[in-house]
């Protein structure tokens, strides 16, 4: 099933959500509805909720490193 799916890759990566501000407004809640989740959080340059209202939520934001350094292979003779 698609929950035990996600609850597998939850176990296996350790995702951590990096929006902790709520975005989605009523006129008596907030509630934190869109999400962004990494296992790499040092990748995460920067992560915010402009005051940008474009419905019933405001949108959320992130910028991420793709910079990925890879090991030499070297050759010992």
């Amino acid at each position: 099933s698609t929950t035990n799916k996600l609850s597998q890759t939850r176990d296996l990566c350790d995702p951590k959500q990096i929006i902790n501000k709520p975005i989605g407004m009523t006129a008596n809640s907030t509630t934190i509805i869109d999400h962004i989740y990494t296992s790499h959080k040092s990748h995460i340059i920067e992560s915010f909720v402009p005051n940008i209202c474009i419905s019933d939520h405001y949108t959320i934001c992130s910028t991420g490193s793709t910079h990925i350094t890879q090991k030499k292979h070297t050759h010992n003779s």
